[in-house]
């Protein structure tokens, strides 16, 4: 796959459809293992997500976010950003993947957050599809062990699926700022 991350400064002014709220991920989320990776005592949110039918340009966009971590005292704990981006191979017509195409995605989400949930050192932030790509954004606290799984599982002689991944130092949480403020942009919910 090649690399072709772009930065936004933003989300466009988003068309929302549908927002939908739950305080759990339901199973074959993508997600499993990721948000209590730390001990109790360092105060994590209790996971709260948010799912957003949008747009992103003319392309449709389905998000999902970890809106607890919009007010995260914490977030001095995860310095650093990691978005994984993963090429989806049997899409629709819209760019979104089909129902056996989310299946796999899933099952590819769940063992890398498993994966990353054992070095306790994640919070999932959030996971946009648009387009046949997935992108899955966390906060991470230990940037090298984090790598040191993410090599071994990127090296895998035969994946499932292309994907990627970038790691930045993100004190102020810049990076993970377009998706959590998304939900912003709708007044129905503020």
């Amino acid at each position: 796959m090649t690399s072709r991350w772009l930065r936004w400064e933003g989300w466009p002014k988003p068309v929302i459809h549908v927002v939908r709220y739950a305080t759990h991920m339901p199973e074959n989320s993508g997600t499993k293992g990721a948000i209590d990776l730390l001990e109790a005592d360092q105060e994590l949110p209790t996971p709260h997500y948010t799912l957003i039918d949008t747009s992103r340009g003319e392309h449709s966009a389905v998000v999902v976010i970890n809106s607890a971590l919009r007010s995260f005292n914490n977030r001095h704990l995860f310095p650093w950003h990691l978005k994984i981006e993963v090429a989806c191979q049997w899409v629709g017509s819209n760019g979104m993947p089909t129902q056996e195409e989310s299946k796999i995605l899933y099952a590819l989400e769940d063992r890398l957050a498993s994966q990353l949930g054992a070095q306790k050192a994640v919070l999932f932030v959030s996971r946009v599809t648009c387009k046949g790509v997935r992108e899955i954004s966390f906060r991470v606290s230990n940037p090298k062990n984090v790598n040191e799984v993410l090599q071994i599982e990127i090296n895998e002689p035969a994946p499932v699926r292309a994907w990627e991944y970038r790691m930045e130092e993100d004190p102020e949480w810049k990076l993970a700022s377009p998706e959590l403020n998304l939900i912003n942009k709708d007044t129905r919910f503020n």
